[in-house]
């Protein structure tokens, strides 16, 4: 005899939810699991960076507070370095031979108000006053261009000095001069102004990172 009726499989309720609440602690448990490896990714992730976030703030407030924003008073912040237009610095973008005072005013009370405040004043060791070389196959021309922007700078720099003596009297290990070599190409008009990221900074963050390691 044919049957049309077709065999059925039932679970008990019971079987049910207990599979369904299984699935769940077992996701919950998955979840679980990646935002632990993501809390330890960004924390100590966070703990680098935010150091150099509030150094890098503080700057750019420094610097819009005396030139206004960056659009219009070109004087642009990035990262660790203050870049000044020689236009903005010398009194004759050619000669280069005198400055504007009022301008390194400005400038020198930027470099103050940082090296003034002790927790920004442990972020780095130098204030790297330095000029742009871009090298050409002529030596000769090179070398030329080498002292000339090495007394560039070097006048910067002592004018810094003699508009405000706090820089000289207490400051004058966190300063020095220098002109950089750089491809044919780049901009050379330009003079840098860069905190070099102190020693002290890198055992910090080593230090903050100990309770992250597995």
């Amino acid at each position: 005899m044919n049957s049309d009726s077709t065999d059925k499989v039932s679970f008990p309720v019971d079987q049910i939810l207990g599979i369904t609440m299984i699935g769940l602690i077992l996701l919950s448990a998955l979840i679980y699991y990646k935002s632990v490896k993501a809390q330890r990714y960004l924390e100590p992730s966070l703990a680098i960076s935010e150091p150099r976030i509030a150094f890098s703030q503080k700057i750019s407030d420094l610097i819009s507070k005396e030139f206004g924003s960056e659009s219009k008073s070109g004087v642009i912040f990035t990262v660790n370095s203050i870049h000044v237009d020689n236009s903005l610095i010398f009194t004759d973008s050619f000669n280069k031979d005198t400055v504007k005072t009022d301008f390194i005013k400005k400038m020198s009370n930027v470099l103050l108000a940082v090296l003034n405040d002790e927790q920004l004043r442990l972020q780095f060791d130098l204030i790297l006053v330095s000029a742009r070389l871009p090298l050409s196959p002529h030596v000769i021309l090179n070398k030329q261009k080498q002292i000339e922007k090495q007394n560039n700078v070097e006048l910067v720099l002592n004018s810094l000095y003699d508009i405000t003596p706090e820089f000289k009297n207490n400051y004058a290990l966190y300063f020095t001069s220098s002109v950089m070599p750089v491809r044919p190409d780049e901009n050379e008009n330009w003079i840098e102004f860069r905190f070099l990221p102190t020693e002290h900074l890198h055992i910090d963050v080593i230090k903050s990172l100990k309770k992250y390691t597995f």
